[in-house]
């Protein structure tokens, strides 16, 4: 009996469905009850004639886990605008459950929401404050006022194909996952709530009754259905997961072992090696975004598009200040040199006098994080200060290990800036997200949004030797890993989305994790981050996604496997972290051998680089224009939340994050992790490995098929990551090999014998 593979709770049922559609609205429907785990029936529709069959398979190892496999097969007649679909119903359902889709539901979306124009700020009329209720946008989301709701997405919405929830009542979890298409379209995945039960159904093609885009969840849809011909046939398969779940760690390492479950073979594609990146990016730089009036790295191109008030400086996030880590790693003399001046007139002309870095400069004049009032220049989004506060004390690290002098006045501004997160801790029990940084008030809390603050104060507590920093640090972390990773929720970390989940704030707090473990080598930071880890994942792409042949991407072939979706409220997914290489999962791995980790690590670091616009493959924008050499745009547009006609497209313009984002991929990630006790390589760069045994040596051929040439960063370690993958700058030390473009090189390492 199908109860007998589903064991949610005993008023589970399982159908299938046919529907005709007028438009997107049904007008007729046929629907049967599934009773056993496998059979064959007959529907019938509007005088089409269905052949349908079902099979229902344990699987051998996890007997918890079904495999599907569904078909419906037109055997007479025609059907036009239609889909199939399959359903559970759920009769004894609880508001509580944790309702979960990857990157595009967290809890159910169950916030108070607020319609507002693009971008959109909170203000006191909105009632604000330090202990506000989470608020968002008017994104898809679960009603709490007891009314009939739905989430209802396109695969291309999701970083996993996959939909499910976790119910208290009943301590289980229960994970749907399937393939992103079938024959007929995109496949759909619906969660709908009525007042005591709920269904989730998995459909082909799917056909929206609204629409999300930007901040409006009630667009008309322009979905269609399939117009079904004779012999025509739709087959389902999707797995369910269906298992005890105590709390919701247990369900995200549920969903961190099956999120690749139709997808684990894909391969990479070699086009751009990560130092070709670098250099291509460093030369648009050097040519076009030095502000030598301001003496700092601005953050958009000085010719086009237009230069605006949010492409000059700003602090963190976006990239002001974050771009010079990379250039003094990695860059020329000319980069360096413009980097250390970017720090030094951060510190010298636009910190206040409490300690906090000005949100935006423009043209000599400072502004404000509101985006309402930007001459209110007190107000700021407190996590790109924290950003700041990071890349600053990791450049002040990295000079003093390559015997760069660095200024006195960069160990003032460190200990100002850091006072000042102490002070604000101390004051609130918590960061927030906007402060005014003249009052020293939080304008508006209730969010993960400075994440990265905790990793911060670490590293302020190293440099500096106070111990204060450190404590504050452990304070912050634990809060956010009870407030928020405990409830499944991590938000407000990019200022343009109000308080959305995202994948920012939960990348920051999992640098924070990790850095605590190294700063205490208590493992209760290993556990953290672990479990931050896998929430992180969800944002993280897991599958290549197949974008229309005459779209840019689809034409050009790229792939998403590793990029990062932004939020629930930006429906796009990125290239790479905001703001990072990764590099947390990287050192996750070594400490927890988990190779998953450092998958995710190496399917983000090996993606970034494919978004790059160069001149022998230029990217074409939506406004007709040709993104220029070094630019590269934040958007990969898997789903239709800036219409379908740009799905795989991308606008006329450069994103500094994700740009440096690409450069530190280089400065971080190694090229070829290569183990010298078992002799394997692991390959992140653009290049292929090949080892040969030598008897006491292992010799290492690195071939190059790309078009341009690579310098290759070898990090040489064994299986049990005992000698490296730790500390601030990993890649120190490391071996590196140029390998002309379709050329290979070999080089030769001693065997380690562990005992």
């Amino acid at each position: 009996m199908i109860n007998d593979t589903v064991k949610m709770n005993e008023k589970i049922r399982v159908c299938l469905k046919i529907t005709a559609f007028d438009g997107v609205l049904p007008k007729s429907e046929k629907i049967l009850m599934l009773d056993d785990i496998a059979g064959k029936d007959k529907l019938e529709l509007e005088g089409s004639l269905w052949n349908v069959s079902w099979n229902v398979l344990h699987d051998d190892e996890r007997k918890n886990i079904s495999n599907w496999n569904v078909k419906f097969n037109l055997a007479s007649g025609e059907l036009k605008n239609a889909n199939v679909s399959v359903g559970f119903i759920f009769s004894e359902w609880k508001r509580d459950n944790y309702v979960f889709m990857p990157a595009s539901a967290y809890n159910g979306n169950r916030f108070r929401a607020i319609r507002m124009k693009y971008p959109p700020m909170l203000h006191e009329k909105d009632c604000i404050g330090a202990d506000m209720p989470i608020t968002t946008t008017d994104i898809p989301r679960l009603m709490q006022d007891g009314k009939p709701a739905w989430l209802h997405f396109r695969s291309g919405d999701l970083a996993t194909p996959c939909m499910g929830f976790w119910s208290k009542k009943f301590n289980e979890g229960f994970q749907l996952y399937a393939e992103q298409d079938t024959d007929a379209g995109y496949t759909g995945f619906l969660v709908n709530e009525l007042e005591d039960s709920a269904e989730l159904w998995l459909e082909s093609p799917a056909v929206r009754k609204l629409l999300y885009r930007w901040s409006n969840s009630e667009r008309p849809s322009d979905d269609n259905g399939y117009d079904f011909s004779v012999g025509d046939e739709v087959v389902l398969d999707f797995k369910v997961n269906v298992f005890e779940c105590e709390d919701i760690n247990k369900f995200y390492k549920e969903f961190f072992s099956m999120r690749k479950v139709y997808h684990d073979d894909e391969p990479y594609i070699n086009i751009l090696p990560f130092s070709a990146a670098f250099s291509i990016i460093e030369k648009e730089y050097l040519a076009n975004h030095w502000n030598e009036k301001s003496q700092y790295i601005r953050l958009n191109s000085n010719k086009e598009p237009e230069y605006t008030i949010f492409g000059d400086w700003q602090t963190g996030w976006v990239g002001g200040g974050l771009s010079s880590l990379a250039f003094v790693s990695s860059g020329t003399e000319l980069s360096k040199e413009r980097a250390v001046k970017t720090i030094t007139t951060a510190f010298e002309r636009l910190q206040n006098k409490n300690g906090w870095l000005y949100a935006i400069e423009y043209n000599g004049t400072i502004y404000g994080d509101d985006f309402d009032d930007h001459e209110n220049y007190n107000v700021l989004l407190l996590r790109k200060n924290a950003d700041f506060l990071l890349f600053s004390i990791r450049q002040i690290m990295l000079m003093k290990n390559k015997g760069i002098e660095v200024p006195e006045e960069w160990f003032n501004g460190v200990e100002k800036l850091a006072d000042a997160f102490v002070r604000l801790w101390n004051k609130y029990g918590q960061f927030g997200q906007y402060i005014d940084i003249e009052e020293e008030t939080i304008l508006i809390g209730g969010t993960a949004s400075v994440g990265i603050a905790p990793g911060a104060l670490c590293l302020a507590s190293e440099l500096l030797g106070k111990e204060e920093y450190l404590q504050t640090a452990i304070a912050a972390a634990k809060k956010y890993y009870d407030d928020f990773l405990m409830n499944g929720i991590t938000n407000g970390g990019p200022g343009d989305i109000l308080q959305a989940p995202d994948s920012e704030s939960v990348f920051g707090l999992l640098e924070s994790y990790v850095r605590l473990y190294d700063a205490t080598k208590d493992i209760y930071w290993i556990e953290c981050a672990e479990n931050c880890a896998r929430q992180c994942a969800s944002w993280c792409v897991s599958y290549d996604f197949h974008f229309p042949e005459e779209t840019v991407f689809g034409t050009l072939g790229m792939k998403t496997k590793g990029s990062v979706y932004a939020s629930v409220t930006n429906k796009h997914s990125a290239p790479g972290f905001c703001v990072g290489s990764g590099q947390s999962f990287l050192k996750l791995y070594k400490l927890t051998k988990d190779r998953r980790y450092l998958d995710v690590c190496r399917d983000t670091a090996h993606n970034i680089t494919q978004y790059l616009s160069r001149e022998d493959r230029l990217i074409y924008s939506w406004e007709d224009k040709y993104l220029k050499p070094g630019w590269m745009c934040e958007r990969v547009n898997m789903s239709d939340w800036e219409t379908k006609q740009n799905m795989g497209g991308v606008f006329y313009g450069s994103c500094s994050w994700c740009i440096i984002s690409c450069l530190l991929t280089y400065c971080e990630i190694p090229g070829i992790l290569f183990h010298t006790d078992t002799g394997e390589a692991i390959v992140f760069d653009h290049v292929e490995a090949e080892v040969m045994d030598e008897g006491d040596f292992w010799t290492l051929k690195v071939t190059n098929r790309t078009e341009f040439d690579a310098n290759v960063r070898i990090l040489v370690d064994n299986e049990n990551c005992d000698t490296v993958l730790s500390g601030e700058f990993m890649l120190d030390g490391c071996t590196d090999i140029n390998v002309p473009s379709h050329e290979e090189r070999k080089i030769s390492f001693k065997k380690i014998k562990l005992l």
